[in-house]
């Protein structure tokens, strides 16, 4: 059950669309860092013999009041440390205020593009205006820039992404997914965009994109056919049902339960929905899936399957099984969902002492990722 496991922790951070692997922006460290410039490293030749580098700052990206002037900067020359000592080194520089002083904890090899890159990224006012600024930085000739672009888009929750689509050129698209030895995670993300902003002929070029995982397994699923759903309805749902047969392996299937997340945090998905239902249906039956797909029911609010759910519990079967059902349990509005718990308090409260605290935990990281809310 480690593959479980590990999935229960990424739908966690169900909201954001999966596209790369979460990690932190530029954006997201300069919010909580004091001190950003782009400097040049003026000793690179004696900096272990003196102990400590030297920086002359070429531009302020970000600063408080005291240090807007400032022209140089230092920092102790780490252990290991080995600068090219031919070439003029230049740095995005991060530095926070320590006894009154900034104390420099990361350097970014940049040159000038990169500076006016974070200058950009540190200027957005609004997650919108974040995602329309990064859109063109996507496939930028600058890996370091190119890849700081697709966190952006990695972290961003879904309703952010649809409230941006206007920027996302589907032309471009198309033609970023025409390149070859695309990353399989650009794929991902540029067919679940174009999916966003493209028309019903897209339906082709993602359906081309989702048989090339027979040469190249590693493609993500859940964008290609989160687009084909958008893009043609009747022929991404046959797919959708196709790639949720028990014979295909776990990660084609957990890339459908994705699509559907991001199809229903946009808003595209009626609980009624006929085909909706019939995946997670199918999502029920099966033993490497129940628990995320009883997750997913809690998190979209569809109440009405608490009957089937609170059946599936048995005091003998998996932890990870178990706490999905109960923490389903304690939201649901449903009268068999409210009996079960009743019940379960008596023969194991410290089950559901566990999942009330989990869920506890659960709304307080929404209310800290999202005051909006």
């Amino acid at each position: 059950m480690i593959h479980a496991l590990l999935v229960s922790v990424m739908l966690n951070c169900l909201g954001h669309m999966p596209f790369v692997m979460r990690s932190y922006s530029i954006h997201e460290e300069a919010k909580t860092t004091d001190f950003i410039a782009f400097v040049t490293f003026d000793n690179p030749a004696t900096s272990v013999q003196d102990k400590v580098c030297k920086f002359s700052i070429k531009q302020v990206l970000k600063s408080p009041e005291p240090l807007k002037t400032l022209k140089t900067i230092e920092k102790t020359t780490p252990l290991g440390w080995a600068p090219d000592k031919n070439r003029a080194l230049q740095f995005i520089l991060f530095a926070d205020f320590s006894s009154g002083k900034p104390d420099v904890f990361r350097l970014i090899e940049a040159d000038q593009e990169t500076a006016n890159y974070v200058n950009g990224v540190i200027k957005a006012v609004s997650q919108e205006t974040l995602l329309r600024y990064c859109f063109r930085y996507l496939q930028h000739a600058n890996e370091a820039i190119a890849q700081d672009a697709h966190i952006v888009f990695s972290n961003a929750a879904s309703h952010d992404l649809l409230t941006a689509r206007s920027a996302y050129d589907p032309v471009k698209l198309r033609s970023w997914l025409a390149q070859k030895d695309l990353k399989p995670y650009r794929i991902n993300l540029y067919a679940g965009l174009l999916g966003l902003t493209g028309n019903a002929g897209d339906a082709n070029l993602l359906v081309a994109l989702i048989k090339q995982r027979d040469q190249d397994p590693f493609i993500p699923l859940d964008g290609c056919l989160m687009g084909m759903i958008l893009l043609d309805k009747d022929q991404g749902w046959k797919l959708a049902a196709e790639f949720m047969q028990p014979a295909k392996d776990f990660t084609t299937r957990f890339g459908v339960l994705r699509a559907l997340q991001t199809l229903k945090e946009i808003g595209h998905l009626s609980s009624t929905d006929k085909d909706f239902r019939h995946l997670i249906d199918e999502g029920l039956k099966q033993e490497d899936m129940i628990d995320l797909y009883i997750s997913g029911l809690r998190k979209w609010k569809i109440w009405d399957y608490s009957q089937k759910v609170v059946s599936h519990f048995q005091a003998d079967q998996g932890p990870l099984l178990k706490r999905s059902i109960v923490q389903f349990a304690l939201q649901s509005p449903d009268p068999n969902a409210k009996a079960f718990i009743t019940k379960l308090r008596l023969t194991d409260p410290r089950m559901v002492e566990d999942c009330e605290e989990y869920l506890e935990y659960e709304m307080e990281k929404q209310q800290r990722n999202n005051p909006r809310k």
